[in-house]
């Protein structure tokens, strides 16, 4: 495993000539059952100052400018969190990652809705469900947005999509 955060064991495997594949197989992990451990505000502060250390040490990986926004948006400082959020989006969904990209996206549609900036939100959920057409957050958040633009017509849909959505899981 490598990384100081949130370590990946799949860049070795692949270094080293082996391949990654999808099995039957369930994890447990332990990480989140002690109480400091990995919570809150303690494992952010942590976080940040492990992948800052990253960056200064001159890491300009698009994984860790994800974190780092991520970390930023789960601290509540957004204009941080922006900031990182779309550095790692710079370096494109191909560097970024599929999973990660739509991620970002999700984070600053939801970073813009909370700012009122309704065309920010629109155009990232979009980004994110593009990447990912059942990240429900972000058809919420574009829900939202377009209803608080009064484009009621285009929101409808969506509201009844989620709340499909959300019956089938409730379901299951």
């Amino acid at each position: 495993y490598e990384g100081a955060i949130h370590e990946q064991v799949t860049p070795a495997v692949l270094r080293a000539g082996g391949t990654v594949a999808d099995v039957d197989l369930t994890v447990i992990h332990h990480g989140y059952v002690g109480r400091n451990t990995q919570g809150g505000v303690e494992r952010a502060t942590r976080n940040l100052a492990l992948l800052e250390q990253m960056i200064a040490a001159g890491s300009d990986d698009p994984y860790v400018y994800y974190h780092i926004g991520a970390t930023y948006k789960s601290m509540q400082r957004a204009p941080e969190a922006r900031t990182a959020l779309r550095r790692a989006l710079a370096a494109g969904e191909e560097a970024l990652g599929h999973e990660m990209a739509d991620l970002a996206h999700m984070k600053l549609a939801q970073l813009a809705l909370a700012d009122n900036e309704l065309v920010g939100a629109v155009r990232h959920a979009e980004a994110s469900l593009a990447a990912n057409p059942d990240n429900l957050l972000s058809l919420h958040v574009l829900a939202l947005a377009l209803l608080f633009q009064g484009q009621v017509e285009r929101a409808y849909p969506l509201f009844t999509r989620i709340r499909a959505s959300a019956g089938e899981r409730i379901e299951d």
